[in-house]
């Protein structure tokens, strides 16, 4: 088997496996969640001044209960975000402390990664 093939075959399963995961996580989430409005608190930048570096923030909401929680992880925002900013975030009923942190985008976005690797094993395997 040459590289090309053992490459995109193990893409392929890696890929599978992370939206198999991720798939996962939002259907056992589904209808333990809420959303609401949140409020950047606190940001953290993964990489000092880089092009590639991720910006996770800290949020305060408002939760149905009518307290407000300082989120105990963070999400991810854009890297133009500021302390202050209002994004929507969505809680668990049980723990409105912890946010859920993956979303319908990261699947989708897999999804499609895991498609072309897909895509790319049969090209390689069957027509070169």
């Amino acid at each position: 088997m040459s590289k090309e093939i053992i490459g995109s075959l193990l893409g392929t399963i890696l890929l599978l496996v992370i939206t198999i995961y991720l798939w996962w996580s939002l259907f056992v989430a589904r209808g333990k969640v809420r959303t609401t409005t949140g409020r950047i608190v606190d940001i953290c930048k993964t990489a000092a001044e880089s092009h590639q570096s991720v910006t996770l923030a800290q949020m305060d909401y408002n939760a149905a209960d009518g307290k407000y929680y300082v989120s105990e992880n963070r999400i991810y925002v854009s890297r133009t975000s500021k302390v202050g900013d209002l994004f929507p975030v969505k809680y668990f009923i049980n723990k409105p402390e912890r946010l859920l942190t993956k979303s319908y985008g990261q699947f989708i976005g897999f999804l499609v990664a895991t498609f072309i690797c897909a895509v790319l094993f049969i090209y390689f395997y069957f027509f070169k």
